[in-house]
Formats: structure tokens, sequence, C-alpha cells
């Protein structure tokens, strides 16, 4: 929850995807969302990875205006694709 809350503030979020639930929902979220390069493998490419959406910041190439408008219209917040997904899901069942 935490991830979506930040995400439709337009912060930025990353995550190392790992084996611990947390990490996992983060991905989860983040991909859903469109912006699965914030999630990365090694403790390595996380600290790149933060470099770079700095540097995205300071530049103006990433901002919270942007980063909200593309979660809106991710399928994150795609609600008719969840109810669609969700009822054919109940169907099969």
């Amino acid at each position: 929850l935490t991830t979506c809350e930040a995400l439709i503030m337009g912060t930025p979020v990353v995550t190392q995807a790992a084996s611990t639930m947390a990490s996992r929902h983060s991905l989860g979220h983040l991909t859903n969302a469109g912006f699965s390069q914030w999630a990365f493998e090694s403790e390595e490419d996380l600290v790149e990875g933060v470099s770079q959406i700095a540097s995205d910041i300071l530049t103006g190439r990433l901002t919270k205006r942007g980063v909200r408008k593309e979660v809106a219209d991710s399928g994150l917040c795609d609600k008719a694709r969840y109810l669609d997904e969700f009822c054919a899901l109940l169907e099969r069942l």
C-alpha cells in the first residue's frame, strides 16, 4: 500500500527484488504502474538506479506531475480492467 500511495503522489519508489513479501508486493505495484525499471536485482544496481533517478529529477526529466499521470493512466489504476479480470476469475472458479 505504501508503494501505491507514494506513486500516486508522484514520488519515485525503488525496491530490491528479493524474497521478502514486501519487496515482491512493491515489484508488482511498480510493474503494474509502468515503473518496473525501479526494481533492482542487487544492491549495486539499486545504488546506481537511485543515482539515475535523482539525476532525472534534478534535470527535470522526472517530475511528480509526470509520475502521477503515468500511474493514473496505468494498469494499477485501471478499475475497469481490474473488474473485468476479477469477474472473469470468479467465473472460472
